[in-house]
């Protein structure tokens, strides 16, 4: 299970890293979904804190994918409201909405 974690947390930094690099919309989407199973992974410790990482890279996914994103700085911008979404999110919704397409995959195993 570590192995995973450390696995699939390499994998999603480096997509996010060559993401910003490259301004790719999809390689943001992807390290989005990494980072959301290294959360999943880390749930009983410190996944709802790596949840962080999911929101921020989908948010700047989502604008880009729609045309907001023109200059860098807005990078930041879109990432703020990434993490002002996180703290909201992990505030008021349960883990079982959070991480909910596990539950509902677990339904099938």
């Amino acid at each position: 299970m570590t192995f995973l974690f450390v696995l699939f947390a390499a994998i999603g930094l480096g997509l996010a890293i060559l993401a910003f690099v490259e301004s790719k919309t999809s390689m943001f989407w992807l390290a989005g979904l990494f980072m959301y199973i290294v959360s999943f992974l880390g749930a009983f410790s410190i996944g709802l804190y790596l949840l962080v990482f999911t929101a921020a890279f989908w948010t700047i996914a989502l604008a880009k994918s729609v045309g907001w994103l023109k200059r860098n700085g807005q990078y930041v911008v879109f990432g703020s409201i990434g993490i002002l979404i996180w703290f909201v999110s992990i505030t008021i919704l349960d883990d079982y909405w959070l991480y909910l397409p596990f539950a509902l995959l677990d339904s099938f195993l």
